[in-house]
This record gives C-alpha cells, structure tokens and sequence, in this order.
C-alpha cells in the first residue's frame, strides 16, 4: 500500500490527522482520462475543503491539477486504458490498491467520480458501512442500472430539463459550474490577445480518442484560416495540442477551473466534444456545435439533446468535414440571438449547491440542515 501513498501522507497520517481535527473524511476518487472530471473535481472539492478532511486519490495527470490548489492527494500508477461498448474505460488492476485504501483510513463518505472507480469500491463501503456516492455526466439506461447498484446515490451533472432515468437514487442537478466568476483578470502572457476578437471555445476533454481528437483539432484548424476575425482558444490534454494553425488559434492546452470557468463566460459560442464542457457552456447561455465521438453513447445523446433544444448544432464523427463544420457554424453565426435564446431556455443552473446538500445529507444522517453555498468557491 505504501508505494501508492506520497511521501507527504504515509500510511496512518490521514486518519490521524482526521481525528485530531475532529473532521469528518470525504475519500474522492478521480480518473486522468476525463478533463471535464477533474475540473469538476476541483470545482466540488474547493466547496467542501473547509468543512470536511478531503482526501484525494487520483491518477497522475489530475493528480497534478488537483495539488495546484493544496489538497492532499494519494497518487495511483498509470495503468492502461481500453474502452467497452458504452465508452467506458476500466482497468481491473488498481481495485485491490483502491480497496486497500478505503480499509486503511475509513472514511465518513466516499465519492467517485468515474465508473472505473465506483466498481471498485461497493464491497468494501458496504462492509464498512460508508456511504458512496458516484458523480457522473451521462451514460446509458444499462450502465446508469449498474451504477445505481453500486451506490448509495447517485448525482447526475445532467441538468433536470434533460432527465433520463428514473430512480429515487439518482438525482439531476446540473454541472458544477461556479456561481460567480472572480477571477477577471488574465495575467498569463499567453492570454492577452485572447479576446481582442470573440472568441471560439475549442474543447477536447482529457486522453482516450487520440486519432479521432488530432481529426477533430485539424479541423477546427482549417475552420480558424477561414474565420481570421474569431480567435479559436483550444483546451484539452497538453499531448493533443501539436497540430499546425493559424495564428488567431491558440493551443492552452490543461487550462485551470478558474481559466476554463473564465473562456467558458467570455466566449462566442463553444465548439466542443459532447462533454461535459457542452453542458456547462450551455448554462452561460452560449451556443454550442457539439461534437461527438463514434461509440460514445452518451456523447450523442447528450449532443442530439442540446441539439433538439434549438440552441446547438450536432455533428457526429463521421460526418465531420470541413464543409460541414462551416454549414454549422455559419447557421449559428447568422441567427446567433436565436441560439443564445434557446440555451437560456433551458433554464440550466449550478449542480454545486444542490450536490453539496446531498453530500451533507449523507454524512451528517438524520441531521436536518441548509447548506448555502457562498459564491466564493474559488
């Protein structure tokens, strides 16, 4: 088990410290392969840190991420990632690290945030008793059922107006986006000329899809030549982000929640993978030209979703060419207002107060309470 702690926390110091500070213990696992989750992990986790001991355990990229901002994390190896019919990736290997250390520092309440975590997890918290609880964007009726076997509750990021599943274990809340942004300023050289024109939110999420995601950047890329008056600001895994581009695209690669949260505001319309990016633009009221990878169940759905709202358009895989890129965002260009308008329909709001209820409400059993959430979460 040591060799999968840092040297900072050793085995038994995190459950000491716990019990010296009279904290309760939120274990929060949290995969490298999606972007959307660590950002959201971040996000959850900067409201819960003054009020719980919040134990992160995480693989090395969002590892990384999650440290920028003074949690403790316990980093897993990196392991081989492979992907099942619904998209989803799994790894059997890391279960008996994971299982060891839900045993090790027994936690009041665990959380995971991907599937490839939550399987690891139920034998262990039912024979401790701990609550679990999975985050999650949104997966097939199949995999929501099994999901919904291996946790306590389950908080969809899925906003209300798109619901899917009917299980009183399951709720919809919403992405976690802030509820104010505060951080106005972009100092980072890199930024300066970002938004001297509008700009065009380029996401493409965390690993996986490496040849299909360098197709989906080329071709954005040849959008931007043809667009000199937009600036294309591109966020995504940092090893996706050598690609040849005009000089109004600018590679940022693994940007921060507070960066991200910032060009989310600011920009023009996003064009992005049918992740969870889409959902939390979609709140901002922005625009959006999803696109979605080939398998991914949920991608589709999520993107034909916002695309039947009237305020997106859906492009999948294999219909991505450059002549269609241009149709898309050219209709959104003419008839922007309308777009806008029917995002703002929708009606989308902050999961974050609503998920941090719920996360009390499990930890503190048969304790009535209302969580306000303060706006300053940064």
């Amino acid at each position: 088990l040591e060799l999968y702690l840092d040297d900072k926390f050793p085995k038994y110091s995190l459950l000491e410290q716990s019990k010296r500070n009279h904290m309760k213990t939120i274990m929060m696992f949290v995969p490298n392969h999606a972007l959307g989750h660590t950002v959201e992990s971040v996000r959850l986790g900067l409201a819960l840190k003054d009020s719980y001991n919040l134990i992160f355990v995480a693989e090395q990229k969002a590892g990384d991420l999650l440290k920028r901002y003074g949690f403790k994390v316990i980093t897993l190896p990196e392991r081989e990632m492979f992907t099942d019919s619904d998209g989803i990736f799994f790894d059997g290997y890391i279960e008996h690290i994971v299982q060891a250390l839900i045993q090790s520092i027994k936690p009041n309440l665990i959380i995971s945030n991907h599937p490839c975590f939550t399987f690891s997890i139920p034998n262990e918290s039912n024979q401790l008793e701990i609550p679990h609880i999975g985050i999650y964007g949104q997966f097939s009726r199949n995999m929501m059922k099994y999901l919904t076997e291996s946790c306590d509750c389950v908080i969809c990021t899925v906003p209300p107006c798109f619901s899917y599943y009917d299980s009183p274990k399951v709720k919809f809340v919403g992405p976690f986006v802030p509820i104010e942004n505060l951080n106005n300023e972009l100092k980072d050289t890199k930024y300066q000329n970002l938004f001297t024109n509008k700009v065009i939110l380029v996401g493409m999420g965390g690993g996986g899809y490496r040849v299909e995601t360098l197709h989906m950047l080329k071709t954005v890329s040849e959008l931007a030549k043809l667009k000199p008056s937009y600036n294309f600001a591109c966020v995504g895994d940092d090893d996706i982000m050598k690609f040849d581009a005009s000089e109004n695209v600018y590679k940022l690669g693994v940007v921060s929640p507070e960066i991200m949260d910032l060009l989310e505001r600011k920009s023009y319309l996003g064009l992005v993978r049918a992740g969870k990016t889409s959902i939390e633009l979609a709140s901002f009221d922005k625009p959006v030209i999803a696109l979605s990878l080939p398998n991914k169940k949920e991608q589709i759905q999520r993107a034909q979703n916002l695309a039947n709202s009237g305020g997106a358009e859906h492009i999948k895989y294999d219909d991505l060419t450059l002549t269609n890129l241009i149709i898309s965002f050219e209709r959104i260009e003419q008839s922007y207002q309308t777009y806008a308008t029917m995002m703002n329909n929708l009606n989308i709001h902050s999961g974050l107060p609503q998920a941090l209820q719920t996360i009390y409400d499990y930890i503190n059993p048969g304790v009535t309470n209302s969580i306000e959430l303060h706006s300053r979460i940064y």
